[in-house]
């Protein structure tokens, strides 16, 4: 397919094309930050069906916004090697692989491992969509373009305790991972329409790979250590290894 900037798309859909593009990104963002908190009120399931603890149920949560972290380090880096509309796909792909692996996990491990797969992928998308929306308005509209986009953002946590409620009233909690589904096959569609792209560069930018895994390792040992301190004891071995890890990970 033939790389498509912001002016070609202006040009083939006019003024109208902000809000097209606007409404994709919103709904790309929202798709994440609904994720991030419809699973708030299914702990007392989820710990009923693989035997968890309170601290080890709190990690889906938690470890969520770790991931988001993360991705948001590899949003940008995308966007130069493949542009938004692959760096969009690649996203959302990744999203829905981490919603089905969520909602059909048969372990603790699974479950978790589809969790971080989400949050790295919100973590990809909104910083991405908030760029898109900036630059396709003029300079007078750019704060009403950031209220609207905002407004996305604020809306989608908001409902989330809500819908995964009546996700385990009606169902299960297993639906309660599958209810970002929808949005995200809608914003894969509206992103392959409205998102502009560009052609892989000859020479692919540069990545700083051994910072980006030492943060990972100081998110992922602090995150335990924080989690499990309480059950283990926080002068276990375990917990002064997580979190001498952690740190020095993140000095280095």
């Amino acid at each position: 397919m033939a790389a498509e900037s912001i002016d070609d798309l202006f040009a083939r859909y006019g003024p109208v094309y902000r809000w097209l593009v606007t409404g994709t990104c919103i709904t790309g963002a929202m798709t994440g930050g609904l994720a991030s908190t419809t699973v708030n009120v299914a702990f007392p399931d989820i710990m009923g069906a693989f035997g968890l603890g309170r601290d080890q149920a709190q990690l889906l949560s938690t470890g969520y916004f770790a991931s988001q972290t993360i991705g948001m380090l590899l949003s940008a880096w995308l966007i130069k090697a493949g542009g938004e509309r692959m760096c969009s796909n690649i996203a959302l792909g990744i999203f829905l692989i981490g919603c089905a692996m969520s909602g059909l996990a048969q372990d603790a491990s699974t479950l978790m491992m589809g969790r971080v797969l989400q949050g790295t992928a919100s973590g990809v998308l909104q910083p991405m969509a908030m760029a898109i929306v900036f630059s396709v308005f003029p300079v007078g509209r750019k704060g009403l373009s950031m209220g609207i986009f905002s407004m996305g953002m604020v809306m989608a946590p908001t409902l989330g305790p809500a819908m995964g409620g009546l996700a385990i009233e009606f169902f299960n909690w297993r639906y309660v991972f599958l209810l970002a589904l929808p949005t995200a096959f809608i914003a894969l569609v509206l992103g392959n329409l409205f998102m502009p792209s560009r052609d892989f560069p000859k020479v692919w930018p540069r990545f700083d790979f051994v910072s980006f895994g030492l943060l990972c390792v100081c998110l992922t040992g602090l995150l335990l250590g924080f989690s499990y301190g309480q059950r283990l004891g926080w002068r276990s071995d375990e917990i002064v290894l997580l979190f001498l890890f952690g740190i020095l990970s993140g000095v280095a």
